[in-house]
């Protein structure tokens, strides 16, 4: 791999997980534009492809910064971007991250969530030498909080009405995995 490419692609059994590209808007849109989807995000659903474009842009401007740990998720079976997910925040706390990710419906229930972040977790742990990683969710998205346990992270607890989406307040639930757990 060459030592240019960031974020640095990487691979599980099933998928890719690589640096978004323009070329992902229609995949993109098809998961950001689902109101279902997108129910439980910090972000608005994607209205049309032009949102996507737009998200698309500054991800590549993330990029030339080498700010962005988020990565395109790619089913090596059809070439599909099936999802996204990555480090959402890392100038919390020195040697913390915090993961987040988004699947499109269609594929749900298939593990791919884990497998994904597992390979984002190990990158963290032992690549960046991260610590401490966090995660967390709206408390009535409780698939969410499934993936973040079979992940191995240990729930931490829950802020009532902390957060405000979609004009309504959420309580939000957070977990996290220490390096060596």
């Amino acid at each position: 791999m060459p030592d240019d490419v960031f974020p640095p692609i990487l691979k599980t059994d099933r998928l890719i997980l690589r640096a978004y590209a323009f070329q992902d808007a229609v995949d993109i849109f098809e998961y950001a534009g689902d109101p279902e989807t997108t129910l439980y995000t910090t972000f608005d659903t994607h209205k049309c492809i032009y949102d996507t474009v737009d998200f698309l842009s500054n991800m590549r401007i993330r990029y030339e910064n080498k700010t962005a740990y988020d990565y395109a998720i790619v089913s090596k079976e059809n070439g599909k971007v099936i999802g996204g997910g990555g480090v959402m925040n890392t100038s919390k706390f020195p040697h913390t991250a915090e993961i987040g990710y988004i699947l499109n419906k269609k594929y749900w229930g298939n593990g791919y969530a884990v497998e994904a972040m597992s390979a984002v977790i190990d990158y963290l742990f032992e690549t960046l030498h991260i610590h401490r990683i966090e995660a967390r969710h709206f408390a009535e998205n409780e698939r969410s909080g499934r993936v973040m346990q079979k992940l191995g992270m240990t729930y931490e607890g829950m802020q009532v009405d902390a957060a405000y989406e979609r004009e309504r307040y959420h309580s939000v639930k957070y977990y996290a995995l220490i390096n060596g757990d």
